[in-house]
């Protein structure tokens, strides 16, 4: 099964090397990815504040991304 690596770049839950999870397709990796986002949700969100920007990132094997979810906060002043 192809591997795929699930990365954070930024904020409380970021981890440079990323999370391997072996999966049988990329469809696959994208559920898991929305999976992981709805577990860390509450969390993001409360501190969106401080650091508006929320990003993780699902790359294969040989580290091409593929695909990208991103949280962003914008306050009109």
């Amino acid at each position: 099964m192809p591997e795929y690596y699930f990365r954070v770049p930024l904020g409380r839950y970021s981890n440079s090397q990323g999370e391997m999870a072996e999966l049988p397709d990329s469809s696959a990796a994208c559920s898991l990815a929305l999976s992981i986002w709805s577990d860390l949700a509450r969390g993001i969100a409360t501190e969106l504040k401080s650091e508006p920007e929320w990003r993780m990132e699902v790359a294969d094997g040989s580290g091409k991304v593929l695909i990208k979810l991103r949280a962003l906060v914008e306050i009109a002043e």
